[in-house]
Parts: structure tokens; C-alpha cells; sequence
């Protein structure tokens, strides 16, 4: 049986433009450190029709240290069950 491979890039510049391309590619970036924030997306060519900064709140950088920690995964899951009860009492 033959398998063809398809390179979604060269279809979806068919219909899609390729500022939308852009910023799915941005927003779909693993590495948090060059990911575009929301901040970034709003501004972006592709959304900027529909930005408005004076009406757009900003809030502080994800702090993703806690998922740096070199946790084993009984103390994975103690950590994640208190973070779930606390997050419960806020509520």
C-alpha cells in the first residue's frame, strides 16, 4: 500500500492567511521562554483589528518554577493535592 505524506503548510496557505498560520505557530510553541505571550497575540497582525490596549488588562508572567522542581511522584501528588484543596477554599 502506498503512503503519501501531506504537508499541511502547503495546504492550509490555500484558505488560511498566513498571519493566522503565524500566530498558531507562536501560541503553539513548547518552550514557554519563546511562546508568544497574550500580550503579543493581541498585538498581533492577525487579531490586531480587534485590540484594543487602553481596554486590555496585563498581568504578571506565569511563574513556572514550581514545575521545574525535581519532585518524585508520591511528592508530586501531595503537592498537587494541596494545591487542588487550596485552590477549592479560594473559590
Amino acid at each position: 500500500m502506498n503512503e503519501y505524506k501531506i504537508d499541511s503548510k502547503v495546504i492550509l496557505t490555500d484558505y488560511v492567511c498566513y498571519a493566522a498560520i503565524d500566530l498558531i505557530e507562536r501560541m503553539l510553541d513548547l518552550d514557554p521562554d519563546t511562546r508568544i505571550t497574550a500580550e503579543q497575540a493581541l498585538s498581533h497582525d492577525y487579531l490586531k483589528q480587534y485590540s484594543d490596549p487602553s481596554d486590555e488588562p496585563t498581568s504578571q508572567p506565569y511563574d513556572q518554577s514550581f514545575e521545574e522542581k525535581e519532585y518524585d511522584v508520591p511528592q508530586w501528588k501531595s503537592v498537587s493535592a494541596f494545591i487542588s484543596i487550596k485552590h477549592k477554599l479560594i473559590k
